[in-house]
């Protein structure tokens, strides 16, 4: 029962991981997506929206 537990375990820690792996990804994209549109929207005010 002892090796069946610590593979649970570890298969939760695993998984626990790759969530905050990927969530941290995501916001990340997030950020660089938003800075992107700021940028992309100063741009089209100072060049004048062609």
């Amino acid at each position: 029962m002892d090796t069946t537990t610590k593979q649970c375990d570890n298969k939760l820690k695993e998984l626990i991981i790759m969530e905050l792996i990927v969530g941290l990804i995501s916001f990340v994209g997030d950020l660089i997506a938003a800075w992107a549109m700021s940028a992309w929207s100063y741009y089209q005010e100072k060049t004048g929206n062609n």
